[in-house]
């Protein structure tokens, strides 16, 4: 009897382990049918859902189907746990009882209660700060790709992009054959604009160049700010002729704005235009940029404002009045 009697006295401190470890656990724990009937759930897991406690939750829910952001998600998720039996650190995403998400992982297996209803138990944790900081991160890492190939000043690709996307162009065009073009322009007298208006004026007026020269492209085109008041502009699948006709295009947008208007000027900025085309001009980067800075260098020395194309032969100008 005295053995009995102490057997059932362990026996009973076990149990009241085990129910203060289920009551104080940080993990949500649960048990539920294969349908969602919800049959136990411990304080954390019904503090993860938005409830104040057990009692509360299950007062308002039966079914685990309303904690899914995404029905099918429960449905993968039984699937995978049929399956394998066992799933860990299976992540879901779940909605609050304020409406809130909630990123958890969710460590489960199937028991066999009996023959015919097998049950799902296991263990919920709270995986929306891991998640949130995950984001996070990666939009910083996000941001400073794109810095790392974007201009500070005008938002537009830098040379390190350029020289990245050229080579893969060239690649690309030696298989497949098409064409592509760049556009070499250069500010013309640009130092007058700084002088007059200053420094800082000097800047937003490379800017709003910029952003004349991106609404005149629609991707895969792009533009590179090439370094002080130079631009390069990048045309894959353009021919000279198609090139020539969009360089006129920017150069036009430019004639009709009226830079530096939101500081209280009406300033008219002009540039110089060079093309060259691959693969009828050069056969790698380096070539290809010299012959478009080239021909951009004869509009200059021939009155400016203007656009110039590469030829084997040498550039030729062309001129609009």
């Amino acid at each position: 009897m005295t053995e009995l009697k102490l057997t059932q006295e362990e026996l009973q401190k076990a149990e009241r382990r085990y129910r203060g470890m289920y009551q104080n656990a940080v993990q949500g724990m649960f048990q539920c049918t294969l349908a969602g009937r919800i049959l136990r759930v411990n304080p954390a897991y019904a503090r993860i859902l938005g409830y104040s406690s057990p009692e509360e939750m299950l007062s308002r829910v039966r079914l685990t189907t309303e904690f899914y952001d995404d029905p099918a998600d429960q449905v993968k998720m039984i699937e995978a746990l049929k399956e394998k039996g066992v799933l860990t650190d299976y992540e879901l995403k779940l909605k609050r009882h304020d409406g809130a998400a909630v990123w958890v992982l969710v460590n489960v297996r199937l028991k066999q209660e009996d023959e015919d209803h097998p049950i799902i138990e296991g263990l919920l944790v709270d995986n929306t700060a891991r998640k949130r900081a995950e984001r996070k991160l990666r939009r910083s890492r996000e941001k400073f790709r794109g810095l790392a190939v974007r201009d500070n000043l005008t938002g537009l690709y830098n040379t390190r992009q350029l020289y990245q996307a050229l080579g893969d162009l060239i690649a690309a065009s030696r298989g497949n054959g098409n064409p592509f073009s760049l556009i070499f322009m250069d500010m013309d007298n640009f130092k007058r604009v700084v002088d007059t208006y200053g420094h800082l004026n000097g800047s937003q007026a490379l800017k709003e160049v910029a952003a004349t020269i991106r609404q005149s492209l629609s991707a895969p085109a792009f533009a590179v700010a090439y370094g002080g008041d130079e631009f390069v502009v990048v045309l894959p699948g353009f021919d000279k002729h198609r090139a020539k006709q969009k360089a006129d295009e920017i150069r036009s947008r430019m004639q009709a704005t009226a830079y530096l208007s939101e500081r209280g000027y009406a300033v008219c900025l002009r540039a110089s235009f060079g093309v060259a085309t691959y693969p009828d001009d050069a056969a790698d980067r380096s070539g290809l940029l010299a012959l478009a800075d080239q021909a951009m260098f004869h509009v200059k020395q021939s009155g400016k404002d203007a656009v110039g194309l590469s030829l084997k032969a040498g550039p030729r100008i062309l001129r609009d009045f």
